[in-house]
């Protein structure tokens, strides 16, 4: 007795449907992470003239720091002195500071941003 098989092709065909929703997933998962990073692009891009006005800001405190003449010091530039990062005057005349003496120099924040 001889027994025939018939022959099937349903199940290459199922793995071909596979494949290929395979395929156009991988396709999908990476066009979905580029636009996401197009998203951020333009968010950045968006906040580029607040960041460009936030570093002249940073810039012009920096001028006006380094305009003002601290009193009882002499005409010169040393690390001591405020804009270099020291304490700007001796121990004990804290007292008498002037309103430009007591502005921030570090971590300054202004709208969505800070300088130092």
């Amino acid at each position: 007795m001889i027994l025939r098989l018939a022959k099937r092709k349903g199940g290459i065909a199922m793995v071909i449907v596979l494949v290929v929703i395979a395929a156009l997933v991988v396709i999908a998962t990476g066009f979905a992470f580029s636009m996401g990073v197009e998203t951020r692009l333009v968010r950045n891009t968006r906040f580029n003239p607040d960041l460009d006005w936030l570093g002249r800001s940073g810039v012009e405190l920096a001028r006006y720091i380094l305009s003002k003449p601290v009193p009882n010091e002499e005409r010169m530039d040393a690390l001591h002195q405020r804009w270099a990062g020291g304490p700007g005057r001796a121990p004990g005349t804290e007292d008498e500071l002037k309103a430009w003496e007591q502005l921030p120099l570090r971590n300054v924040e202004l709208g969505q941003g800070k300088f130092s």
